[in-house]
């Protein structure tokens, strides 16, 4: 375990790297160092240490018919149990009565991890997002869920952006 200079040192290395100073990089890391604080003391994180395999930071590549998507994997991994986990990380402000409604903006996101790790690995895992500040939340969302996320906001969201950019362009 890494003492907690070494985690604040680590913090305020990353924070200087995406661009914050002086008052706010203080502020930054103390906000930073009490949501790992948080994270250790639940049960979750117990889960993640004893895992067999970890893999973080999982880039990725789809194609749907909206375009091709590209985003970064924060975690799965395979529990003691040869069970299968895929989470992200969420640090938006989420008191326990928002949950539900903020969970419900990232299902398409998850439904896109879903399927590439699906195709790309043939792995079926159960899928949550762990829910940061102000506390530790674990919200499971079903597989039925996430077989069901319609794409269609996102394709029309896709095609007005392209068109934008064309106009742009011209």
């Amino acid at each position: 375990e890494a003492s907690q200079a070494e985690v604040l040192r680590v913090l305020e290395n990353s924070a200087r790297r995406e661009g914050v100073f002086t008052d706010a990089l203080v502020d930054a890391v103390r906000r930073s160092y009490q949501i790992l604080m948080n994270l250790t003391k639940h049960a979750l994180y117990r889960s993640i240490q004893q895992a067999q395999r970890r893999y973080h930071e999982i880039p990725f590549t789809q194609t749907i018919s909206a375009g091709t998507l590209h985003g970064v994997i924060d975690l799965l991994y395979q529990d003691q149990h040869d069970d299968w986990h895929l989470l992200d990380w969420k640090t938006e402000w989420s008191p326990k009565a928002k949950i539900e409604e903020n969970a419900q903006g990232h299902l398409m996101q998850m439904a896109a991890y879903v399927k590439a790790i699906q195709q790309s690995m043939g792995i079926h895992p159960s899928v949550s997002l762990c829910f940061m500040v102000p506390h530790v939340v674990i919200y499971p969302i079903s597989t039925d869920v996430l077989a069901n996320v319609d794409y269609t906001g996102f394709t029309k969201t896709m095609n007005a952006t392209r068109n934008s950019i064309r106009y742009l362009k011209q």
